[in-house]
């Protein structure tokens, strides 16, 4: 899942809700202070535009995010993520996507709510990761957006917009009392779903001509893990690059990982090197790869946030390393979400106990 949980190290998995958390409206009455119990573990049934998620913090704590992803040529990876979050008991508000990995301090977003005037604020750098608002400024703008249809986003020092946000669809979801009680829970109280999936097992196959899955079981001395592989070729079948191929796992670690696999040999057995894609034609990004080789394997392997959700958005995406002298290789990605062991991928880390 692409909610906040990418921000404190973890990709969050999904489970399935039932119509018991159907989110309050917002003319509700308000429940007496110290009284509402959050919901946890509840999470979005599939990757896709809008995401959301909670889980335990620290201490007894609940976390609880929405996340609604738009297409943006300039930004990482082609994709511009605005989040709004429940962390520590604090409504934060965050801007992902900067094309530069090094955010400034504080950088001017000009907002725009359905038909009213641009207005402009100064949000704080959040190191890689973008921009984000905390404190009274992120309350005073949840209280905004509470009752927008739509918000526009400009970020002109980025090249960024403006571009639109269907932020109603953020305040729709099972965990939105967890938002809008933010700080005000009960002190002891929790509504823990348990994990419902089932995962598919023994399935493989091809979704397309440079599209493969797989979903197995395979035994580590006395453990038994479940790997579900998604893996796509290049379009060229020339050198050095017919080997290559982009995967999405979910393994023992929990997370959906990607990688590149099948890359070129060199001298060194391992080394960072600049690995440049390009989604969609937009602007391309370039991140520090760490190219592990084995006897068997050369894997490049990251955890930059944000790529998984280029790749969810694009249709097709370029590579490009140098260090490897791979000038140009262009992956399909049409169906990399849509295999028939998606579904593995979307609840990866929380399956039901079989």
């Amino acid at each position: 899942m692409l909610v906040l949980c990418a921000v404190v190290g973890a990709a969050c998995a999904n489970d399935d809700h039932d119509s018991s958390l159907s989110p309050p409206g917002q003319q509700q009455e308000r429940l007496p202070t110290s009284t509402y119990a959050p919901v946890v573990h509840v999470y979005s049934p599939s990757l896709g535009d809008v995401n959301y998620g909670s889980w335990l913090e620290g201490r007894g704590g609940v976390g609880s995010s929405v996340v609604a992803l738009v297409r943006e040529p300039s930004a990482r990876y082609g994709a511009l993520h605005l989040q709004i979050a429940c962390l520590q008991e604090e409504i934060n508000v965050f801007l992902f996507g900067l094309p530069d990995a090094e955010s400034p301090g504080q950088v001017e977003v000009v907002l725009t709510m359905d038909l009213g005037r641009p207005q402009t604020q100064l949000w704080q750098g959040a190191g890689v990761l973008g921009l984000e608002l905390t404190g009274d400024r992120a309350d005073d703008l949840y209280a905004v957006l509470r009752d927008v249809q739509r918000l526009s986003v400009t970020i002109p020092q980025a090249g960024i917009g403006p571009i639109e946000f269907p932020v109603s669809q953020l305040f729709a979801t099972p965990i939105q009392g967890n938002l809008d009680y933010c700080g005000d829970y009960h002190p002891t109280e929790r509504r823990l779903h348990e994990p419902m999936y089932v995962p598919l097992v023994g399935v493989s196959g091809n979704a397309g001509e440079h599209l493969t899955y797989e979903a197995s079981v395979r035994e580590f001395g006395r453990r038994t893990v479940l790997s579900t592989v998604i893996q796509v070729a290049p379009r060229q079948e020339s050198e050095p690059v017919s080997n290559v191929r982009l995967t999405l796992s979910c393994r023992e670690s929990g997370n959906i990982e990607v990688q590149l696999e099948g890359l070129p040999r060199r001298e060194r057995a391992s080394q960072f090197v600049a690995v440049t894609m390009t989604m969609d034609g937009g602007t391309p990004t370039t991140d520090e790869w760490w190219i592990a080789t084995s006897a068997d394997s050369v894997v490049a392997d990251t955890e930059s946030y944000g790529l998984l959700s280029g790749l969810l958005l694009a249709d097709a995406m370029t590579l490009s390393i140098e260090e490897l002298d791979i000038e140009s290789a262009e992956f399909d990605l049409r169906n990399l979400f849509e295999t028939p062991v998606q579904s593995n991928l979307d609840h990866c880390g929380r399956y039901a106990e079989s």
